[in-house]
């Protein structure tokens, strides 16, 4: 073979190699936690976050306009790096972000939730399965939004809720999120094989007007550019909580359900109904106001006042539609 072929040979595989490594896809591994987080955004100060070391420094987002727009004043101020953690529990995954920000006073403050988005704040996206790309949002100020698609909503019944805190410190704040695996629709199955799905964070900060991301996407709706989030085999002691947490809504979905229950225009026939069972459930929360030991109860009393609900709701439409259309 002449050396000019193997030249060319040597350098094309160099290239394949090198863009190979410019898109590969990031993965991480969460590890199985006894120890729940508090969620109060303080990391640092927390035992389950301790022995778990920060990962996945964040880069530029490669199609940004603004970055195309501003490239020398983003190279005199270049945005504070930012870096997360995860874990996941007998019923969530949690993610920690630390995001530096050594320009604390040029944070804008938010005038309002129109354009969440251009505030600073920290955004978490998965695709577990089609059509089920879940987004959600926390600002610097304790803010939340979320996008929800349908399907999830459809799959669990209504009970979407998660949770996240923010924590602000002189150089950096810091982010606390809580995802159930209810909501997210999948948990390890057994103690050897792991659950992976995809999976991105980004962040936007105001002082240098930059998005920053895990994965290098150019799209935040495509899962194949996303990165991995892998949650590592659980004890075995663990699987049937994990099981149940698939089954089961959490105690956060489940206050917040009642919360919205007692506010439902079919509520107050439902109540009338079902007072026994209404009573039973403020004697829990009563009892136990963060469902500690009590979410399975009252996830079975929720089940059926959401069908009783349900049934009434579906009489008083047949009831107005032959009222209207049949009489």
């Amino acid at each position: 073979m002449k050396r000019s072929n193997i030249t060319s040979i040597f350098t094309v595989t160099l290239y394949f190699l090198a863009s190979f490594a410019a898109f590969a896809v990031p993965e991480y591994t969460a590890p199985y936690s006894k120890t729940v987080p508090v969620m109060d955004g303080k990391v640092l100060d927390d035992p389950a976050w301790k022995e778990i070391p920060w990962s996945g420094e964040f880069v530029v987002q490669s199609s940004s306009k603004k970055k195309k727009k501003t490239n020398e004043s983003i190279r005199k101020a270049e945005p504070g790096k930012t870096a997360f953690k995860a874990l996941y529990t007998a019923d969530s995954v949690y993610l920690a972000l630390r995001c530096e920000e050594p320009r604390m006073d040029k944070v804008l403050e938010e005038s309002g939730v129109t354009e969440f988005w251009k505030y600073d704040v920290v955004e978490f996206f998965s695709f577990v399965r089609k059509d089920e790309l879940l987004h959600l949002l926390l600002s610097i100020h304790n803010r939340v939004m979320d996008e929800i698609p349908n399907a999830v909503n459809e799959r669990t019944g209504g009970y979407n809720t998660w949770e996240a805190r923010s924590f602000r410190g002189k150089k950096a704040w810091f982010a606390e999120i809580r995802v159930p695996l209810f909501l997210l629709g999948t948990a390890p199955k057994d103690g050897k094989n792991p659950v992976s799905f995809p999976f991105n964070l980004c962040r936007f900060d105001t002082p240098t007007q930059n998005f920053t991301t895990w994965a290098d996407v150019t799209t935040y709706r495509s899962a194949e550019q996303y990165g991995t989030l892998r949650l590592a085999p659980p004890p075995e002691s663990a699987l049937p909580l994990l099981k149940k947490a698939l089954e089961l809504p959490p105690d956060i979905a489940l206050i917040r359900r009642w919360n919205m229950f007692k506010s439902d225009p079919y509520w107050d026939a439902a109540s009338k109904a079902e007072k026994t069972v209404c009573d039973e459930l403020e004697a829990i929360l009563k009892k136990d106001p963060s469902l500690a030991e009590n979410a399975e109860k009252f996830g079975e009393k929720m089940k059926y006042l959401d069908s009783r609900r349900a049934a009434i709701e579906k009489k008083h439409k047949e009831d107005l539609k032959k009222r209207f259309f049949e009489d």
